[in-house]
């Protein structure tokens, strides 16, 4: 590979981090308003949240009455929510 591409490829790297992290500081932002102080397991999920999770939570932060309507029941890995519950677009 060379010097070029790497450089490139590390620069796309750090930008997509920095997305992440942005996202993550929004969601928090909305949460905290909402429904503060957050509660320690719930920033720990934040902060090792894939960005598919966050964007999911983002869109049930708007309907939420509760901050457990964002994150539903805890589902164990490989496994999905159920639907039950959501709007169809």
């Amino acid at each position: 590979m060379s010097t070029a591409q790497e450089l490139t490829d590390q620069g796309a790297a750090k930008g997509i981090a920095q997305g992440l992290e942005t996202t993550r500081r929004l969601l928090r932002g909305q949460l905290e308003e909402k429904f503060a102080p957050l509660p320690a397991d719930v920033q720990e999920r934040l902060a090792r949240a894939s960005a598919r999770q966050l964007e999911g939570w983002g869109r049930e932060v708007l309907r939420a009455r509760k901050l457990a309507d964002v994150f539903g029941q805890a589902t164990p890995r490989g496994t999905k929510r159920s639907g039950a519950g959501r709007r169809k677009r």
